[in-house]
């Protein structure tokens, strides 16, 4: 896979350029993805491919725990993982 290409077949989520400004920050020293790119490959991978369902979304979840992450967060993913996100936020609520 590379940067632009799509995540899975079918989704309209892409790669993310690792050397994008727009798709990487750095942490102590290390150049990692941006919360939101890491969200959305999580989401689109884990919304079409069963064998990564669950793993890919307890992922999500957990960021939503650790981050304190809201459904405004929604804003920063891509729109066809947005509805996702919302979702899994809303079941998150309450049980942190």
């Amino acid at each position: 896979m590379l940067a632009g290409d799509n995540t899975v077949s079918g989704s309209e989520v892409q790669i993310p350029d690792p050397c994008g400004e727009q798709d990487v920050e750095t942490i102590e020293g290390l150049s990692v993805l941006k919360l939101s790119q890491l969200i959305e490959m999580k989401l689109a991978c884990g919304s079409t491919n069963v064998r990564r369902t669950h793993k890919d979304f307890a992922d999500v979840v957990e960021l939503i725990a650790i981050c304190k992450l809201d459904g405004s967060f929604s804003r920063f993913l891509h729109k066809s993982v947005r509805k996702a996100f919302r979702e899994l936020v809303k079941r998150t609520a309450g049980k942190v």
